[in-house]
This record gives C-alpha cells, structure tokens and sequence, in this order.
C-alpha cells in the first residue's frame, strides 16, 4: 500500500473474519475515522468522523486501502464479516 503525507492506516482490530482500522492524522495524531466491515454493504467501509476534510490525494489513499482490505478478504475464502 502506497503512504499518504497527511493521513496513516492502523489496525486496532482483529476479529475472527474481518479487521478494524483506524485512520489518524499525522500532523495532530487525532483519529478522523474507522474502516470497518459493513454488513449492510457486505464489505469493508469508511466511516469519517464529522468536521474532518479530506483532499484527492487522501481519499484515493483511503479507496485503496478499501479495495486491497476486500482483495485479501476475498482470498480468505470468507463471504461475510
């Protein structure tokens, strides 16, 4: 997974099928959000904390980051979270 200058990934979780992130800010190292498995869309999701701004650079880190954690979840062989 490519870094991004403002913003970092770190589990918190482990579950027995899925994982829990958070993402921080690295200027203030405040949490500004969770990735978190979504039942309703039965996949990995972001969950943004309110009054948090993001740029292109952060949001394509984040979708990345979405698409890589649904690629590793698909080559567990697990359908659900």
């Amino acid at each position: 997974m490519e870094k991004n200058k403002y913003i970092k990934i770190v589990k918190i979780e482990e579950k027995s099928k899925t994982n829990v992130y958070k993402v921080v800010n690295k200027l203030s190292n405040d949490v500004i959000g969770i990735i978190k498995w979504a039942c309703n869309f039965r996949k990995y999701a972001y969950m943004p904390y309110a009054q948090t701004q993001y740029d292109t650079l952060c949001l394509k880190y984040i979708s990345d980051t979405l698409v890589e954690l649904m690629e590793e979840h698909k080559k567990s062989g697990e359908q659900d979270g």
